[in-house]
């Protein structure tokens, strides 16, 4: 069980960033990075370990920031009033439970928890094993029902990032469940560039909820911060970006071998697409958590 998520973080930080400046010194050039984007409907390709590894190191602390501050607004509000079981919805290598691990350090819970996290890819750098949770490797669309009893369903940044095909069968198979809690709990954790796509497809689970199973919502709580928002260490106090990975990160276009060959990138690009910031602040804390009762 990890009990210092501070000391956890700054270690799998040091981790990512080292691998990550090996793959770099590897790869030479570093073209396929520029590819490294949400535009649109594009994603990353998660399941090549170096895009893994870029992703990370740019999101890894403000996501966990966001997601301690999600389960914190959860447990606050003390509604389900039972222990919790949670499904994690496309969790990656679980950093919404690493988040969850955080706000376990810092109070006291007055439930247990039981965490269950899918993902098509087995990342890298999960810790599934030792945080006391259950992880799935499995596409949405080759899972026949949902095993197990949930009372909270997050879906952490990846609700968007189903597929037609796969979030028409993850309807179905919700739709098939039999939920036998009272209360239900249900979680967005949005992503600013697609929140009109994110908050649809949410719409659509909890008319599931409402329809297929007779739950009412009884609550909402939707947060859309403003670019001016505070640092993550404003909100999660042992959360800090470590200086080197930024500084780093925002100059990775001079580590690309052509770079060090002409003084110039190849490309204009280059600059904006491989230089680009890690999130430091929490503009990008956009969430709606559901309470759904029957």
């Amino acid at each position: 069980m990890i009990t210092n998520t501070k000391r956890f973080l700054d270690e799998k930080m040091n981790m990512i960033f080292a691998d990550f400046q090996r793959d770099v010194y590897n790869q030479g050039c570093l073209c396929k990075l520029k590819e490294f984007n949400f535009s649109g409907t594009q994603l990353p390709n998660y399941k090549d370990e170096m895009a893994q590894k870029f992703y990370l190191l740019k999101y890894l602390p403000a996501y966990l920031t966001e997601y301690y501050y999600i389960y914190n607004q959860i447990f606050n509000r003390d509604f389900l009033k039972e222990n919790y079981s949670i499904l994690s919805l496309g969790c990656g290598c679980g950093v919404d439970l690493w988040g969850l691990n955080y706000l376990k350090e810092k109070k006291r819970l007055k439930y247990s928890v039981n965490y269950t996290g899918i993902d098509v890819v087995k990342w890298k750098y999960s810790e599934f094993n030792k945080m006391d949770s259950n992880f799935k490797n499995i596409d949405i669309v080759d899972m026949e029902k949902l095993e197990g009893d949930y009372n909270t369903i997050i879906f952490p940044k990846s609700i968007s990032e189903f597929d037609e095909v796969a979030f028409q069968h993850l309807k179905d198979i919700i739709g098939k469940k039999e939920f036998r809690s009272k209360r239900v709990v249900l979680v967005g954790a949005i992503r600013r560039s697609r929140m009109e796509s994110d908050m649809q497809r949410l719409d659509k689970i909890t008319d599931i909820f409402i329809k297929k199973h007779g739950y009412l919502v009884v609550d909402s709580e939707t947060n859309i911060p403003s670019l001016n928002s505070p640092y993550i260490h404003q909100v999660a106090s042992d959360i800090t970006y470590p200086v080197e990975i930024k500084n780093y990160l925002i100059n990775l276009n001079t580590q690309c071998e052509k770079y060090k060959a002409n003084g110039v990138n190849c490309e204009f690009s280059c600059v904006d697409l491989l230089g680009r910031y890690p999130i430091l602040k929490t503009s990008q804390m956009t969430f709606k958590i559901i309470y759904l009762e029957r």
